[in-house]
């Protein structure tokens, strides 16, 4: 459910509700996408209101990369309850590095 809430977001980000999903496992807090709006190209992270995970985290930061050697902006969709306590500093390290 919390990852259809991102996906219906991401499809009224961008235009005409066409993106390209950059992960192919839907598990996780953050969904990862290409697509433009109002005609420029564009990246976007959303997340699932789900608690962040190293992995989550790693998406991010392999996005953020993605767009500078692109030059392409990154725009970060919010909705999360904060990291996941059962990985501890993994977890808190990775949002670091994003």
């Amino acid at each position: 459910m919390a990852q259809k809430k991102a996906g219906e977001i991401l499809a009224k980000f961008f235009d005409d509700g066409a993106y390209t999903s950059l992960y192919a496992e839907a598990s996780g807090a953050v969904v990862a996408a290409f697509g433009s709006t109002n005609g420029c190209p564009v990246y976007a992270l959303a997340q699932s209101g789900a608690a962040l995970s190293k992995k989550d985290t790693a998406k991010a930061v392999k996005v953020l990369e993605m767009a500078a050697k692109t030059g392409n902006p990154v725009v970060t969709l919010y909705d999360s309850i904060g990291s996941d306590l059962t990985e501890g500093l993994a977890a808190l390290t990775g949002a670091s590095e994003v």
